[in-house]
């Protein structure tokens, strides 16, 4: 964080008064800087001309916009069908690049950029939304901080800056490397996230800069010219894979679990003994995740992400408790404190519509919903989940213990589903696997109303073992 800080202070300072030996120079294709006011060119920093890179019609996001430069070159090519998003941390930045809007919009005669606040690594978290709501609630101690944390885990689920699958170009330039290195993967892991089937990252680079760039994009075959663009497929498995539920309603159980946490094994044996019974995928769908706020216990869970414990936060609000707990299971989108007591899942007769999922390669997934009955806007989800994982625990409240783990979401995204007929759909990939080798896999696919968690319909699969 004192990196972030220090780059905020000399880029602050950097937008009252111009800089000139903040980053090196490029030649720019002139014709789109006629529109482009004075006080934008002398205080933006960028080191990249995009227009090559990006078509007509397109959604371009820029990493690190700065006083907006690269987003209003692009906003010419990408013409009135298109979008620009900029985000950038630093609010001087911001204020330029947005007084400055409405005057490239009256010059070019249609507004298509806009710019948010956020940090690149983190473009889920919306920092004017949070600004706002913190002002509401200041933070004054422990619980304060907590409550602050958890409200902005709700904001990257239900209101993120950019969207999951919304972007067809983003374009960066040096900027990458003022991302604190502990933080580099999550940055290229955000941008995955947010690029369509077929989108690309166009990120300007000088060239002894190279090297270190390619140690942190694992995922990505990179093409080395002047620029490194980066194609969002990525992974194969076995090709022509169709999942398809019935016109009922599939359950979908979700287990908030962790290996830090004592209480968890009977829980994880009563989920893993759902795949043994003869409605798995077709009755019910289990998806394990594993919440990392017990990690301060001794042991770190190796499953556990903030994504999902953000997600069980923002579930809990949904029926009016501001408590987490492990293990939690959830049926449907609602608590569910019976399932000790069972074996196996109810089952439901309501009628809600038939779900697909298919992919040819078994990394980018389309999926389609035929809803029933009245409908309006929906989401898709996908979860990579991997089975048959074990681990030795040697510390925290199960250390000694050798624990048993079925279902486990080692990857959760989602995606706006657009209307296409009678049908929803929407098209999305899964991020890198990170199971051992040789691990069995899973897919799980449900689709909810746009903006809420409660399951609508659910459906679920095998996959093949991930590759060694």
């Amino acid at each position: 964080m004192q990196t972030e800080r220090s780059v905020q202070q000399r880029y602050a300072a950097a937008a009252q008064a111009p800089e000139t030996a903040l980053c090196c120079p490029v030649d720019y294709d002139r014709r789109y800087l006629e529109i482009v006011p004075a006080e934008v060119i002398e205080k933006d920093y960028g080191c990249g001309d995009p227009s090559r890179y990006v078509k007509p019609g397109e959604t371009v996001l820029d990493l690190g916009s700065g006083t907006g430069k690269i987003c209003f070159i692009a906003a010419q090519v990408v013409g009135p069908q298109g979008r620009v998003i900029g985000v950038d941390m630093t609010d001087e930045m911001l204020e330029v690049a947005r007084r400055n809007a409405p005057v490239v919009a009256e010059r070019l005669g249609f507004a298509n950029v806009e710019f948010r606040k956020g940090r690149i690594q983190d473009l889920a978290l919306d920092l004017e939304r949070l600004e706002r709501a913190l002002k509401q609630l200041p933070i004054a101690d422990a619980a304060s901080f907590l409550a602050a944390e958890e409200l902005a885990g709700e904001l990257r689920v239900c209101a993120p800056l950019v969207a999951t699958d919304a972007i067809d170009v983003v374009v960066s330039n040096c900027v990458l490397n003022l991302v604190e290195p502990r933080a580099k993967r999550t940055l290229f892991d955000e941008i995955f996230r947010v690029l369509q089937k077929g989108g690309r990252a166009v990120l300007r680079r000088r060239q002894r800069r190279l090297r270190l760039m390619r140690t942190f994009f694992p995922r990505a075959m990179l093409a080395v010219t002047f620029a490194l663009v980066v194609p969002a497929a990525m992974h194969g498995a076995e090709p022509g894979r169709v999942f398809q539920s019935g016109s009922t309603r599939t359950a979908l159980v979700e287990l908030y679990t962790s290996e830090g946490c004592s209480s968890c094994p009977p829980a994880e044996a009563w989920l893993n003994r759902l795949g043994t019974l003869p409605g798995l995928w077709t009755e019910f769908v289990p998806v394990a995740l594993h919440v990392n706020y017990w990690d301060h216990l001794g042991w770190r869970d190796p499953w556990a992400s903030r994504q999902f414990t953000d997600r069980q936060r923002a579930s809990a609000r949904g029926w009016n408790s501001d408590t987490v707990y492990t293990p939690g299971v959830v049926l449907n989108g609602q608590e569910w404190r019976a399932w000790s007591g069972r074996n196996g899942v109810p089952r439901s007769s309501e009628s809600v519509g038939v779900l697909t999922a298919r992919s040819t390669d078994g990394v980018r997934w389309r999926i389609e919903f035929a809803p029933t009955g009245p409908h309006g806007q929906f989401e898709a989800w996908v979860a990579l989940l991997s089975r048959g994982l074990e681990s030795n625990v040697r510390a925290g409240e199960n250390r000694g213990r050798r624990l048993h783990h079925d279902f486990v979401a080692v990857a959760l995204v989602s995606a706006p589903m657009r209307k296409n007929g009678d049908t929803f759909r929407a098209e999305t990939a899964i991020p890198a696997d990170r199971s051992p080798g040789e691990s069995l896999r899973a897919l799980a696919v449900w689709v909810t109303s746009a903006g809420q968690l409660a399951p609508l319909q659910a459906i679920g699969g095998d996959l093949p073992r991930a590759p060694r």
